[in-house]
């Protein structure tokens, strides 16, 4: 669907730029918009792998168990029996820890790799467990404490002050991520009591 949008944007273009003499403008505009994908498209791929590295360090030298008693307390209260020590546990704070740095690229192949643990665990039901729709909905909102690739983005394109968001990103994710998990607890909760009443 989403192609065929862009198709036809592109294609109602290009006929009113032939139209009224503009196919030289729109030409120019085309070149300079390539220019400038490759050019952000680099700037973006080194603060990614530049980040992705320091994901990759902190998970190899232990990084891991620092943010598994920062993150602990919350987690238990979130995650219902959800065993600390399993593989979900730990794709799930390394999720959080690169959604928390802004790294949405990063935190995307723990998150894969997180759901496909929670649909083991959940013994591969095609109903989606209370745990796998705290992560969706957790990983979705998710605070951003530092977007490192909005930053990235914001200097590609010459701004000055290329972290003046920050308060302004944290407080809007910090509220709807609150709201998020509020409203995914009052439907599990909801959810149960039909069921019981349905039994």
């Amino acid at each position: 669907m989403v192609n065929k949008i862009w198709y036809y944007i592109i294609l109602i273009s290009s006929i009113f730029a032939l139209l009224s003499g503009n196919m030289d403008t729109l030409c120019k505009s085309l070149l300079e918009s390539c220019s400038q994908t490759v050019t952000l498209t680099l700037t973006m791929a080194g603060v990614l792998s530049f980040w992705m590295g320091i994901m990759k360090i902190i998970q190899q030298s232990g990084g891991v168990r620092f943010f598994k008693k920062l993150l602990h307390p919350l987690l238990k209260r979130l995650f219902k029996n959800l065993d600390p020590n399993g593989p979900a546990y730990e794709c799930i704070l390394m999720n959080i820890t690169a959604n928390v740095l802004g790294l949405g690229n990063a935190a995307t192949p723990f998150g894969i790799q997180a759901m496909k643990e929670l649909h083991k665990e959940n013994q591969f039901q095609p109903k989606a467990s209370d745990n796998m729709i705290m992560f969706i909905v957790i990983n979705t909102s998710s605070v951003q404490l530092l977007s490192a690739s909005l930053i990235a983005l914001r200097l590609s394109f010459g701004s000055t002050f290329p972290s003046r968001f920050i308060i302004a990103a944290l407080l809007a994710s910090v509220i709807s991520t609150i709201t998020a998990i509020m409203t995914a607890k009052y439907y599990a909760k909801r959810s149960k009591n039909y069921d019981r009443l349905h039994i």
